[in-house]
């Protein structure tokens, strides 16, 4: 349970900086601004996954 509530807690911040990162601004076309938005969701996605698979390493690593 600790491990998915670790796991919302960072996704929801990666969410944070990656919207406030991720505008095009307003002379984006609007594949310019799909694109972003594809990357976006991507890196949620890849950082979400590397921080399940890495506090389930750890959590092995302590229990020993």
């Amino acid at each position: 349970m600790s491990i998915e509530l670790m796991d919302l807690a960072f996704s929801v911040d990666n969410v944070l900086v990656a919207v406030a990162y991720a505008d095009p601004g307003p002379l984006a076309s609007a594949e310019q601004q799909k694109a972003a938005l594809i990357l976006l969701y991507a890196g949620v996605f890849i950082g979400i996954l590397a921080m399940r698979f890495v506090a389930q390493y750890f959590v092995g690593l302590m229990q020993r």
